[in-house]
């Protein structure tokens, strides 16, 4: 969420006010950290460690707490369960470099309220501390208003408090009243839906801010009709956040689980009419679900931050539910993806491609993350971070960076060919498409022929191939060859394939890897060889881990060869 220039100011004003104690034993973080601190608050203490923070903390009021996990003494988690005893209501922030879900489980249950891994990503870090400075100023908004209200009439006393508890621009009831309603239901079970309006930040961007607010009050009309049909409570909690509440006497899960496709059948995917401007726009909406009797809100917004990471319509919050272990899986390889980016980590490694008599015929170029760890270098696969990447949105700077270092080889070894993975998304990539422009202009206008080889990575995300046609169709130079890659594996389609007429096609390594043991692996082998001989296609196959396979594969007519038997990456 986008934060307002002009509330940032306000809210920077009045956060000079408040005393912030700011737990780190790390030196160096403990400096960065202060300094952008102090852009916020004139106001900090410091405590080098849990045992020094827990002993300010008592000497002292505060109105907000950061602090790390791993730290000697006293950690981090151990300070607040204690400071929680004695304060439940102080907000309390976790900037710290450890990921693991046991410690995010365990500050969702002690209320924390935000959880921030370092390195720190400004924007992210903004966006939380507004948040707590926000709800702080709100809570003494209603403090200021309460005092006030002494001696004042009843009518006018429940007037003024039932403005605290509205939000101005629909009249819904707000966060406040919904954290009130939930403080008093604590005997019951609550469901509470998040449902996140999906990219309203583009519908303020189209329309103005002025008609996104005309929009935000139709929507929470919608919303509004369904609550009343289904005996929802309704609350507008941030621009673009509403939440449904509803009480149950037992844990009835099944009935969570309806009334959570209820909503998704009543108000996802909806068009709805506004008169003043005569358009339709579409609805759409993510959820986040928590069924439980405390820290609702908490689980709520985690469910919700992972359903959008999933890309699911919904999620119901389960702590011992392996998707949360995938979350901070997540932030994980996030983390490490930024550190390699950053310290220049991404590099490529180099398999051999042999034909039938065992001599080097070419090289594919593998992307490699370094990383070192216990003082001894490891490079990483990709299997473990390159889907990811995507949901992260750090794929583009990964695949540019493998494919410019990978260029910048093949421009220095010209008597070498060099094979290269281009996916679907490589291709609409601007900056890609200019960086393979530039290489295969520079050799026509040295008269080289190129040695390079695109392999085409076949996914479920290749809906056009009039793209790929076109892609390969731009770049003029003699000796550019095209391969299918993972031919076999799933989604290829064969007539697809005579459209492109690539030079080569790569045997997919899990056909390969059993064919002197799997004859219906063999068989399919051998109908993709005589289909690609029929064309004029040259095959190549993956995975040949052993003399059997490869003299298996050498009988049955394949041109090149590629595997651990032959040659390992480096």
């Amino acid at each position: 969420m986008n934060i307002d220039i002009e509330k940032l100011k306000r809210l920077q004003k009045f956060s000079k006010t408040l005393k912030v104690l700011y737990v780190e034993d790390n030196k160096e973080a403990r400096e960065s950290t202060y300094e952008t601190l102090s852009e916020f608050f004139d106001n900090i203490t410091i405590a080098i460690d849990g045992k020094d923070g827990l002993e300010k903390f008592k000497e002292s009021k505060f109105d907000i707490v950061i602090t790390d996990i791993n730290m000697p003494k006293m950690n981090g988690i151990d300070m607040i369960r204690t400071i929680r005893e004695e304060d439940q209501s102080i907000p309390i922030l976790i900037i710290s470099a450890y990921s693991e879900s046991g410690y995010f489980i365990e500050t969702i249950k002690l209320g924390v309220e935000g959880y921030l891994l370092k390195p720190i990503d400004l924007k992210q870090f903004i966006n939380m501390i507004s948040k707590t400075i926000e709800k702080i100023k709100m809570v003494k908004e209603i403090k200021e208003y309460q005092q006030n209200l002494e001696g004042v009439n009843i009518k006018l006393n429940k007037d003024l408090k039932e403005q605290i508890y509205k939000d101005q621009l629909t009249g819904l009831n707000n966060r406040f009243k919904l954290e009130k309603d939930i403080y008093n239901n604590q005997n019951n079970y609550i469901a509470l839906y998040i449902i996140d309006i999906n990219n309203f930040r583009k519908i303020n961007e189209a329309y103005g801010f002025e008609k996104g607010n005309d929009i935000l009050f139709n929507i929470s009309q919608k919303i509004q009709q369904y609550a009343d049909n289904n005996k929802f409570d309704l609350y507008k909690i941030s621009a673009d956040e509403f939440v449904l509440l509803k009480s149950y006497d037992e844990y009835d899960l099944e009935s969570v689980h309806n009334s959570t496709q209820s909503i998704l059948d009543n108000l996802d995917n909806k068009k709805l009419y506004l008169v003043d401007i005569d358009e339709e726009i579409l609805l759409n909406i993510t959820i986040g679900l928590a069924f439980d009797k405390d820290d609702l809100l908490t689980k709520a917004s985690s469910a919700l931050d992972l359903a959008k990471v999933k890309n699911k319509k919904y999620l119901l919050f389960d702590e011992n539910d392996d998707y949360y272990e995938e979350l901070q899986n997540l932030f994980h390889w996030q983390k490490e993806i930024k550190k390699a980016l950053d310290k220049d980590n991404i590099i490529p490694f180099f398999q051999p491609i042999f034909d039938k008599n065992k001599n080097i015929v070419k090289y594919e170029v593998l992307m490699r993350l370094r990383k070192e760890e216990d003082r001894e270098i490891k490079h990483i696969s990709p299997f473990f971070f390159l889907d990811i990447s995507i949901k992260t949105k750090q794929y583009d700077q990964l695949s540019y960076r493998v494919i410019s270092k990978a260029l910048d080889m093949a421009k220095n070894n010209k008597d070498n060919i060099f094979s290269i993975n281009i996916g679907y998304r490589d291709m609409i990539n601007q900056d890609i498409k200019e960086l393979i422009r530039d290489y295969v202009t520079n050799s026509s206008l040295n008269k080289q022929p190129c040695n390079l080889v695109f392999e085409i990575v076949e996914s479920e995300d290749i809906e056009d191939y009039n793209t790929i046609k076109d892609f390969f169709e731009s770049f003029t130079c003699t000796g550019l060859k095209v391969a299918i890659d993972d031919f076999g594996s799933g989604y290829s389609n064969f007539s697809h394939i005579l459209e492109i007429m690539p030079e080569y096609l790569k045997i997919d390594g899990s056909l390969i890897k059993d064919i002197d043991t799997n004859q219906n692996m063999f068989t399919l082998t051998k109908a993709i060889i005589s289909f690609a001989k029929q064309l004029g296609i040259k095959t190549i196959a993956e995975y040949v881990h052993s003399s059997e396979i490869f003299e298996i594969l050498k009988k049955e007519g394949v041109d090149e060869y590629q595997g651990f038997y032959l040659g390992e990456p480096s």
